[in-house]
């Protein structure tokens, strides 16, 4: 017999109250999960209205000095803002997904517990629904209102000779319970997915699916994804009264190409945790197995960062005057203007994904960390290790993207430049980029307090 909906409300709220008085560090993956949710949903609205505020200027130019660019060029404005979500949005899927699913596989126990109780795995899973929902539901709130206060602050950003109005950053109505409802479905299905990797029998045993190997199809279909958008940016034309369409078809084929990036990168994740795997010293032999045996996670730390990396890249060779193109000098600052922008929406994206994702990666390793230390393994090594099988990874991939990305750059500019260098900019765009990484291992040495909490917790396993 299934258990109503409101009985397993009433019981995730008891067992969320346990956890949390219990000391075991559930307080901490709750508050980051509230957290990445509340910084989901902010930069989501954020990218919306900014994206909707040059659709606006398009159809309804108010300010004289909107009113005296071209039809055409203020369309643009739409097109490159279409652009720049390109590099910003899957990270933002990847945060809210972590966040749903953030410390599943740590679960077992609890869920072991309850199907002793005579709780089905169907059960199961809307009980880890509703826990879910509760939590996506606050960061929503909270991300509304964090949106709503800093919404005056765009009044000091100007595009198009124009201050950005409060009213016009802000979302029409039908705009805000649209994205919650995206951020919720997303949500969802990431801890219905999720869960999926932890069988529960009736008897109250738990077992853990291991992750399957990547295999080398993922490289081929990568190489086929990026001849058939590389032949497809190759024929594309462009001059200032097809631009918008151009940008858009653009931006469309870098969707594509993303897409084959999450499918190829956890593969070479693994394959160069395989080699590393041969170099001598227990750390390194410690990192690289944990990198090896599931190289989609390895990816998920690093994904927010390197999507961070590949629009560094693709703006280093950004035309240093593309207003002279588009007979408007305007474009110039305000494309500069965009990516700084864009920047740092990405930046504070790959920073709260990399605290989640440790956090997560604490809870999931905590038996292992436990049985480290009971037969004396210092605890400063677990911080070594943490810090070598996120940041090696982090640095393969996001250096391999940086330099992806100039050469979409190159490719994508080169439609409308015919001479095309790195600009000035590389200079401040490296700055960032080290700035990332510098930020990325202060995230990882914040959430060591949780992992020495795990290590305290010595739990016996028939408890």
């Amino acid at each position: 017999m299934a258990v109503s909906l409101s009985t397993l409300s009433r019981l995730g709220v008891q067992l969320q109250k346990a956890s949390h008085t219990a000391g075991t560090g559930n307080k901490w993956l709750s508050a980051l999960a509230v957290s990445a949710f509340t910084v989901s949903t902010w930069m989501a609205m954020t990218v919306a209205g900014g994206t909707w505020m040059f659709y606006e200027r398009y159809r309804h130019p108010s300010a004289a000095s909107l009113r005296a660019m071209s039809d055409g060029l203020r369309q643009t404005y739409v097109g490159l803002a279409a652009l720049a979500c390109v590099f910003v949005v899957p990270a933002m899927m990847s945060l809210v997904a972590q966040s749903a699913v953030l410390g599943a596989s740590g679960r077992e126990r609890r869920l072991a517990m309850l199907r002793l109780l005579g709780l089905s795995n169907r059960d199961i899973t809307r009980l880890t629904l509703v826990e879910t929902s509760a939590l996506a539901f606050l960061g929503l709130v909270l991300g509304t209102v964090l949106y709503v206060v800093t919404a005056p602050a765009w009044s000091l950003v100007s595009f198009q000779n124009t201050h950005i109005g409060l009213w016009e950053i802000l979302l029409p109505w039908w705009g805000y319970p649209a994205l919650w409802t995206i951020i919720l479905v997303l949500a969802a299905v990431a801890a219905v997915v999720g869960l999926k990797r932890v069988m529960v029998s009736p008897l109250g045993v738990s077992k853990r699916d291991v992750p399957t190997a990547l295999r080398f199809w993922r490289l081929i279909l990568f190489v086929a994804i990026f001849v058939i958008a590389r032949v497809a940016l190759s024929h594309i034309k462009a001059d200032a009264e097809n631009l918008t369409q151009t940008l858009t078809i653009v931006a469309v084929i870098l969707y594509v190409i993303v897409f084959g990036i999450n499918l190829v990168v956890p593969w070479l994740i693994q394959i160069a945790a395989r080699i590393s795997s041969f170099l001598p010293g227990r750390l390194n032999f410690l990192a690289t197995r944990r990198v090896m045996t599931d190289g989609r996670t390895a990816w998920k730390r690093t994904n927010a960062l390197t999507f961070l990396a590949l629009l560094l890249g693709y703006v280093a060779v950004m035309p240093e005057n593309p207003g002279d193109e588009l007979g408007d000098p305007t474009v110039s600052r305000d494309t500069f203007t965009g990516a700084v922008v864009t920047y740092g929406v990405g930046l504070l994206i790959s920073i709260s994904g990399t605290m989640l994702n440790q956090a997560s990666t604490v809870f999931e390793e905590a038996e292992l960390t436990r049985a480290l230390d009971f037969v004396g393994v210092p605890s400063s090594l677990h911080k070594r290790v943490a810090m070598k099988q996120t940041f090696y990874p982090l640095l393969m991939t996001s250096g391999f993207m940086f330099l992806f990305g100039l050469y979409l750059g190159w490719t994508s500019y080169g439609q409308f430049v015919e001479d095309l260098s790195v600009g000035p900019q590389l200079t401040w765009i490296i700055a960032a980029f080290v700035m990332s990484l510098i930020l990325s291992v202060v995230a990882v040495v914040i959430v060591d307090p949780l992992r020495q909490k795990q290590i305290s917790q010595h739990v016996r396993r028939n408890d």
